[in-house]
């Protein structure tokens, strides 16, 4: 049996904090935002949970206006965080569509002195090629409602390397009813002004701590960023009531923890690319990395019509617990998708596994054509996800306790447990099967033999253990520390990855192009020379791992 909170949680409570810190705008580094994390550091207070409210500097950025003139009409359109300012004069040129197909195809120069016009949300990978290719500016066409994007993959506040990643032209969007002529029309000149506040300031921080009654240094974390678009009812407004209602529950079950409970609210993930969770990542390291059991966060839940709770982020060690959890709470099959690069996942270079993020998602429809999709944007978080239309209107009071006791079920199943619920047979797996696909990809070009062998190793001995036992505690953060990083992270545990998709085993993502590389090239000799090096890291990973496993 699991330990299901759904009778103690009171929807009164999660409607009236929700209505509560959504009064506010919450833009990152805001004096409202502020009023939000001060709202949600009394109520943890309240509660008995010590509290520190920390401010740090964190490079955010704030669209301000834009204007848009094609074939000289004025267009609605919206500017967007990180991409550039053009100052007093606009930025003019003749207007050219780049379907998607085309846009990984663009050559250096090919689009200079002119504005690209795309389709789609304001993406990095879109405006990334289109200004490779020389392009002015970007148009990013999309379906309405117009969305809020950040099309930066600096992950966080950049530093020397990352700061190539934020746009260096100007991005804006239109509404696809009013701009879908340039998609057919050629030769049109459009012209674009923006003005967008991108500079550092100082955010704040706020962790929300409580100790178990035995004596422990090691803890469970629930995160969720409290800055928003707009006034952010449901993204996130829900989930720091969540917070609080969860923080409630718990603490009536402390003489039963086996763990200490951290709660954590972010600023800087909207405006920031989770500048705020970087940050702690980065400066709570150490601690993050010797003593975080397990970091559970939540992005917008309890949403009109947010009935899929079968795709929520996972990694393999908590995926079987949370479909345990799903399945017996809401009658539906957990299939999850892998850990992914958004929602302030900024710990798996800590070596902390993860579960969920945005738990439920709007269930597709069959449109009029015949075609399954969802309603307008393709928003599976709602059509209002991103817009002014994010408020209380759109909270459903049953989804959103349904969504709390999921996600507050699974943190206390973990807090008391006298064995850690994560299931490292299943990482183990999983770092096994890539390597597989890898090896099929790389061909007799490239040998993942002792990889591969090792896997095979590691596999037997953890088998052999039987990891319900208390006694294995240790062992689960030791071989966590080796396994996470290794399966989602390219290599560097002490920094967070861009903010782009990845595979799983993402060190070996080389082998892609070595895939279509000319044999006896100089291109395969520099790729075959990195993955050497790459195979190295994961030799020596997996022999850490057999070593404390079989220290125990």
């Amino acid at each position: 049996m699991i330990c299901n909170i759904s009778d103690e949680i009171k929807i009164e409570n999660l409607m009236r904090d929700t209505e509560a810190i959504s009064q506010w705008e919450r833009l990152s580094g805001s004096a409202e935002e502020l009023e939000a994390f001060r709202y949600m550091e009394k109520a943890y207070s309240d509660l008995g949970y010590s509290t520190r409210l920390l401010f740090h500097d964190a490079y955010i950025s704030l669209p301000v206006n834009s204007s848009f003139k094609a074939d000289g009409r004025l267009f609605y359109s919206r500017t967007h965080s990180m991409s550039a300012s053009t100052g007093r004069k606009a930025v003019k040129g003749e207007i050219v569509w780049i379907s998607e197909e085309r846009l990984s195809l663009l050559q250096p120069g090919e689009l200079s002195g002119k504005l690209a016009a795309v389709d789609g949300r304001a993406v990095y990978s879109s405006v990334s090629w289109a200004e490779k290719a020389g392009a002015l500016g970007v148009i990013c066409i999309q379906e309405d409602p117009v969305r809020e994007c950040i099309p930066s993959a600096s992950w966080g506040s950049p530093d020397r390397r990352s700061l190539n990643l934020i746009p260096g032209i100007p991005v804006i969007s239109v509404r696809e009813s009013e701009a879908a002529f340039l998609r057919v029309q050629t030769g049109i000149l459009g012209e674009i002004e923006t003005e967008v506040d991108t500079r550092w300031k100082k955010i704040p921080l706020l962790i929300a701590e409580q100790t178990a009654k035995r004596k422990t240094e090691n803890y469970v974390m629930f995160t969720g960023h409290l800055d928003s678009w707009y006034y952010g009812a449901i993204d996130n407004g829900t989930v720091n009531a969540a917070q609080i209602e969860i923080a409630r529950i718990a603490a009536l079950h402390q003489e039963e923890w086996k763990w200490n409970f951290r709660l954590v609210n972010f600023s800087g993930h909207s405006h920031g690319r989770y500048a705020g969770s970087a940050w702690f990542a980065d400066e709570f390291w150490e601690d993050l990395h010797e003593h975080c059991i397990v970091n559970v966060n939540a992005d917008s839940i309890g949403g009109k019509n947010s009935n899929d709770l079968t795709a929520s982020l996972i990694m393999p060690e908590t995926k079987g617990l949370a479909r345990e959890i799903v399945k017996e709470l809401t009658g539906q099959e957990f299939k999850g998708i892998k850990f992914a690069r958004n929602a302030d996942q900024s710990f798996a270079s800590c070596g902390v596994s993860s579960a969920f993020a945005s738990l439920s998602k709007q269930v597709k429809k069959k449109r009029k054509d015949g075609s399954v999709g969802l309603e307008a944007g393709n928003a599976l978080l709602g059509w209002w996800w991103h817009t002014p239309q994010d408020t209380m209107e759109n909270v459903d009071p049953d989804n959103f306790k349904r969504d709390t006791a999921v996600i507050g079920s699974f943190i206390m199943e973990f807090l008391l447990s006298p064995y850690i619920p994560l299931d490292y047979m299943e990482t183990v797996k999983a770092v096994k099967n890539s390597l597989e696909r890898w090896q099929e990809l790389a061909g007799n070009r490239f040998s993942l033999h002792r990889p591969l062998e090792l896997s095979d190793m590691l596999e037997k001995l953890v088998g052999e253990r039987n990891l319900t036992e208390p006694e294995w505690n240790q062992w689960k953060l030791h071989i966590g520390r080796l396994l996470v990083p290794l399966l989602c992270t390219t290599g560097d545990i002490y920094q967070n990855d861009d903010a782009v998709s990845y595979p799983e085993l993402p060190s070996l993502m080389a082998v892609q192009d070595l895939a279509h590389t000319a044999p006896g090239s100089m291109e395969e000799h520099m790729l075959i020379t990195e993955l050497r090096r790459k195979r190295n890291y994961i030799i020596d990973t997996l022999k850490r791992a057999i070593k404390c496993t079989e220290e125990g």
